[in-house]
This record gives C-alpha cells, sequence and structure tokens, in this order.
C-alpha cells in the first residue's frame, strides 16, 4: 500500500487522534451556539413534527413509529450511540484498517460498473498525497460530484491497487466560499439514532440538528438549582444538547445521568402522589380470609404452598384486610411459584364476594395462565 502515487508501499503511522476542542463542563450551557434564555424562531415544543423543516407528512407518519409526534418527543428521541468522525489528517498519515477523516479536492472522477454493480471512482488530493475513493451503489452522488470540487471523507482506510482507499465512505461537499475548510476542524461524535426502514438515522440527525439551537432553549428545568448542585447535575438544557451534539465522549454520560435521575425522581414522586392519593380517598372493603377460606383455597391447589409463599400469603391476606387499597410488589426467581400466590390472593377476594381481574403482560402469558388456573378451579363455582 502507498500514500501517493510516487511514494513507499508501507504508509506511515497516523498520530493519536486528539481533538482541539476542549471538554466543556455541562453545567456551563448547551451546544455550540445554545445559549440565549429565549427562543430564535417560531419553533414552539408542542409543534407537530410534520411542521419541522425537512419532515413534511410522509416523514412523520415514519416519526410516528418512533412515537415522535411533537417538536418536544424529538427532543427526547436520543441515540443509542455515538460515532466518532476524527478531525481531518493529511493523506500521507493514513492508516491501514484505522478510520480516518481526509479533506481534499477531487480528481479523476469515474463513473462505470463494477460486477453488476454501479461503481463511482475518484481521487482526492491534499498537498501531502493522494489516495483512491470508490462508491458502490450511490447513485446520488452521480451529479453532485465535480472535478476540483473540495470535500470531506471519513471512512475506514483500505488498499485499492495498491493504494491508500476509502470504499463508500461519508462524504461532505465544503463551500470555498466559506473559507479555509480546516479552521474549525474537530473531532466529531455522531450521534445514532434509532430509525426505521424508510427513516434512517442520518435523516433524523439532521432534522434534529436542524431544531436543536431553537428548541433547547424552550425546555423548562424541572430540578431547582439547589438540587442539582447538590447532586453535581447539569441544567436540563445542556444535558439535552450535549446528548445530541457531544463535544467529548465523557459528556454522554453525563448527560444520560443527569436525565436518568430526573426520569427517575419524577416516578417516584408521581407514586408518592398516587399513594397520598390512595390514602385520601374512600376507605376499601375489607377482605377478610377466615381459616375455612384458607382451607378451601389450599385444597384447590396441586400442591402445599413453600415457607416463602406462606409467608408472602399472611402479609398480602394482612393488607387486604385494611381499609386501605392494598399497594404490594411480589418479586422472586422464576419458577418460585409467584401465580400460586396471585392466585390465593384471587380466590381470597372472590370468597369476599369481590371481583378479580388477573392481568399478564403478553398474550401467551395470559393464555398460559388461563389453563393453568383452569385447572385449579376445575369443579369449582368459581367462573
Amino acid at each position: 500500500m502507498r500514500a501517493t502515487e510516487q511514494e513507499t508501499r508501507t504508509p506511515s503511522r497516523v498520530n493519536p487522534a486528539s481533538s482541539n476542542v476542549s471538554a466543556s463542563p455541562l453545567d456551563k450551557g448547551g451546544p455550540r451556539g445554545v445559549v440565549p434564555s429565549k427562543p430564535a424562531g417560531s419553533v414552539q415544543l408542542d409543534t407537530p413534527v410534520q411542521y419541522i423543516r425537512g419532515v413534511g407528512p410522509r416523514r412523520a407518519l415514519e416519526f410516528e413509529k418512533l412515537a415522535v409526534r411533537t417538536v418536544a418527543d424529538l427532543l427526547e428521541h436520543f441515540p443509542f450511540r455515538h460515532e466518532l468522525k476524527p478531525r481531518s489528517i493529511g493523506i500521507d498519515q493514513l492508516e491501514l484498517g484505522k478510520v480516518a477523516t481526509v479533506v481534499g479536492e477531487l480528481r479523476r472522477i469515474r463513473d462505470k460498473g463494477f460486477r453488476g454493480k454501479e461503481l463511482i471512482t475518484a481521487t482526492v488530493e491534499d498537498g501531502t498525497g493522494s489516495c483512491r475513493v470508490r462508491w458502490f451503489n450511490c447513485a446520488y452522488l452521480k451529479d453532485r460530484l465535480e472535478e476540483g470540487q473540495v470535500v470531506r471523507l471519513t471512512g475506514k482506510v483500505d488498499v485499492w491497487e495498491d493504494f491508500a482507499s476509502f470504499t463508500n465512505p461519508e462524504v461532505t461537499l465544503l463551500d470555498e466560499d466559506e473559507g479555509d475548510p480546516l479552521k474549525n476542524d474537530h473531532d466529531r461524535y455522531d450521534p445514532v439514532y434509532p430509525a426505521t426502514a424508510k427513516l434512517p438515522a442520518n435523516q433524523i440527525r439532521r432534522i434534529i440538528a436542524g431544531i436543536l439551537d431553537d428548541a433547547v432553549p424552550l425546555i423548562d428545568d424541572p430540578l431547582p438549582a439547589a438540587l442539582r448542585t447538590q447532586r453535581s447535575l447539569p441544567p436540563k438544557r445542556a444535558a439535552v444538547a450535549r446528548f445530541h451534539r457531544p463535544t467529548s465522549p465523557e459528556e454522554v454520560p453525563i448527560a444520560r445521568r443527569r436525565l436518568a435521575y430526573e426520569e427517575l425522581l419524577l416516578c417516584q414522586l408521581a407514586l408518592q402522589v398516587s399513594r397520598r392519593s390512595v390514602a385520601a380517598g374512600p376507605p376499601a372493603k375489607p377482605i377478610l380470609v377466615r381459616e375455612a377460606i384458607d382451607e378451601r383455597i389450599r385444597r384447590r391447589l396441586p400442591f402445599k404452598l413453600t415457607p416463602g409463599q406462606d409467608l408472602a400469603v399472611k402479609e398480602i391476606c394482612r393488607d387486604l384486610a385494611k381499609t386501605t387499597p392494598m399497594n404490594r410488589l411480589l418479586q422472586a426467581d422464576v419458577g418460585a411459584g409467584k401465580t400460586a400466590v396471585a392466585v390465593y390472593a384471587s380466590l381470597a377476594t372472590i370468597a369476599n364476594r369481590r371481583q378479580v381481574a388477573l392481568l399478564a403482560p403478553t398474550e401467551v402469558l395470559a393464555a398460559q395462565h388461563f389453563a393453568k388456573i383452569e385447572r385449579y378451579l376445575q369443579g369449582s363455582r368459581v367462573r
């Protein structure tokens, strides 16, 4: 392999990747350019996603499949990982097998077939050397690539015809009117989003990037500043912004921790509100499990309850006898007999002339429970 058409067959080692942008603390703002306290555009958090630039009715239907209906939903459609797009290096520094970025001019563009596949080839030069580029089945590039055009390529370095090369790299066409393409060159951490077949992750990335600066300042923070300081948590605006547009890999777990903390805290607060509402509500009718009821229920079960099941049944019966509704979680390993305990509680309730609904998370599990309980209750008056 050679880095240029004149150089040796062994490429020089690339310098370790480094960024010229230092990691910014999350508690000091949002993404680059996001510092205003008021929105700069007409976007609102409740704006339907259909009316965002680049979406429209057709893509809105695809976003619906991802449960994204508004700008607020879009902001909470977080990436599941980030891809490093390293800062550009000279072509003479390319190393086989490494992901690299180069900036250079297109030369010798050719459009031809290869083993039944459409193939576009080109040479890229940057003053330090040249490399080859191949794009398979990328017809959309035909009318976009021109001789002398400056491009940024990112991809894995391989070898083709004994030259350093890229195969199907990500390509960005650079505007010469914007000045030096290397002026703000730095490592990028592009988000990769959950997507659909007709709405790929790169399109979602462009759409979110287009509204991020206007939408982030609209976010309200439910956590008071004192709590954030106590827990070393950044503001929500900064966390959302950095999750979508990190400037260093260290920012992602900090943002994730902030958002996870809020989600868990709000869940716990909702549970507390629910419990208080129940406690303040009308009294529940006590369900009493007398000895005769206990004996009849146990005769219905084809096995003797274990000590652990007996303890759970005792605590559940104590809760059912109160005038406040029971709120209990029964936790055990698979096969430990949770269903039998649920059946016991159900029959105790039915013996007190109350109705019972037993819910299951899937249709298959519901059918299994139905068949099992039907065997337990064969010959009884329970429907």
